[in-house]
């Protein structure tokens, strides 16, 4: 059951990473070089809502970064409610 709980704090934390990795490359924060292809991490994380989101790449940053943090959310909620399932 710890691993469970390890397997959530390291999905989040990835997560966190995954949305902040959008902003950075598209206003080269670190000296990062602008990438079109930065947010695949965040809809990775977030899949399977982000497949819901098909027309996220036409929308604002901002708002593909909280539809994306919502998906996150939805699967940190998810796992949650396995390890409860599973504690009984």
């Amino acid at each position: 059951m710890k691993w469970l709980k390890a397997l959530w704090w390291l999905y989040a934390v990835l997560g966190v990473v995954s949305l902040l990795v959008i902003p950075a490359s598209a206003f080269g924060w670190l000296g990062l070089a602008p990438d079109p292809m930065a947010s695949d991490y965040a809809v990775l994380m977030a899949l399977p809502w982000s497949l819901l989101l098909g027309g996220v790449g036409t929308i604002s940053m901002e708002a593909a970064m909280m539809l994306l943090g919502a998906g996150i959310t939805m699967n940190l909620l998810l796992l949650d409610l396995l390890m409860r399932w599973l504690r009984r």
